[in-house]
């Protein structure tokens, strides 16, 4: 190259958006039992004791504190615990180009996070510029192989349609028979090739959806629980607290007088 040459450094590329739905840095001490767990969101965990365990169809893995855990959408897991932990957790989206990571649960090295995993801030502000830069950390280090080749599709068009068209709902949510008329399928292949594709029936995916929202609900808003339970597609209170407790351990009340009583010690 002469001297004269010039070298332009182009500075214009984008960081792909992250948005945080939930995250926590909690002591189980209660149930910790998901069973073939799918939904559309990325989640981040860590747990600075053992005692977690996360299944996939690949083997099971222990929750150690040398191990950060990212596992992306529509991957399917199960969890369970040996004894209680403490348990940093972020559930976030992130933009499209991490649509192309392969669906399995992805274990990093936690060492070189540990300045953030370890890192405590009492103003919600700095905590959240913490698990924003956790996560842009965690996906930059995700390997190369892990991502599915430029041309390769991760899931089938009109299953993706499907699961797109679920996760944008907060309501009134379709029937099997509906959702599959919207992806121009019969009843029946459609729900073989979602479960092929998602691990999961499609009844399934949707309860757990539907109880992903109601949760979100409990969280942001004060909505009476039987109401919650309605718009979630729930017969009636009722029904709605036993499938939360099933799946979260607590009863919807308790799950939102325990989120009131941890925002109150952080403020």
């Amino acid at each position: 190259m002469s001297k004269s040459a010039k070298v332009t450094i182009d500075y214009s590329g984008k960081a792909p958006e992250v948005v945080i739905i939930h995250a926590g840095n909690t002591f189980i001490t209660g149930k910790w039992e998901f069973v073939d767990y799918n939904v559309p969101f990325w989640y981040l965990y860590w747990n600075s004791s053992p005692g977690g365990r996360v299944v996939t169809g690949s083997g099971e893995i222990e929750l150690t504190p040398d191990k950060l855990l990212l596992i992306p959408p529509h991957t399917t897991f199960s969890t369970f615990k040996t004894t209680d932990f403490h348990h940093l957790y972020i559930h976030f989206n992130v933009e499209e180009y991490f649509g192309k990571v392969r669906r399995q649960v992805i274990e990093l090295d936690a060492v070189p996070f540990l300045p953030l995993l370890q890192a405590e801030y009492t103003d919600s502000s700095r905590r959240g510029l913490r698990d924003q830069a956790l996560i842009y950390a965690a996906l930059l280090s995700i390997p190369q192989e892990i991502f599915l080749a430029e041309n390769a599709v991760s899931m089938d068009v009109r299953i993706q349609k499907a699961v797109n068209l679920i996760s944008k709902m907060t309501g009134n949510f379709p029937t099997v028979a509906e959702l599959s008329r919207l992806c121009g399928m019969c009843e029946r292949n459609f729900y073989q090739i979602f479960k092929q594709e998602i691990g999961v029936s499609p009844s399934h995916y949707m309860r757990n959806i539907r109880l992903e929202v109601s949760r979100r609900l409990l969280t942001v808003t004060t909505l009476p629980i039987s109401e919650i339970a309605v718009q979630c597609g729930f017969a009636n209170r009722y029904h709605y607290s036993k499938a939360f407790k099933i799946l979260y351990g607590v009863s919807p009340a308790a799950f939102r007088r325990i989120g009131m009583i941890s925002q109150e010690n952080k403020n």
